[in-house]
């Protein structure tokens, strides 16, 4: 079920978070490569979503 509710989140249209997301990320070259890992299921999300992550994207 988490897969499903991940697709739903990424679909729901909130372009400035999203925005906010990817630039806050953009500067840690492994970041940006375990988000779409994550996206695509080839890697938990606890992977991406850490304590440096949730500090950057607060």
């Amino acid at each position: 079920m988490s897969g499903y509710r991940d697709t739903l989140s990424v679909a729901r249209l909130r372009p400035q978070r999203r925005l906010r997301m990817l630039r806050a990320i953009a500067d840690d070259p492994a970041r940006p490569e375990r988000f779409f890992a994550t996206l695509a299921g080839a890697r938990p999300s606890s992977e991406f979503v850490d304590k440096e992550f949730l500090a950057l994207h607060g």
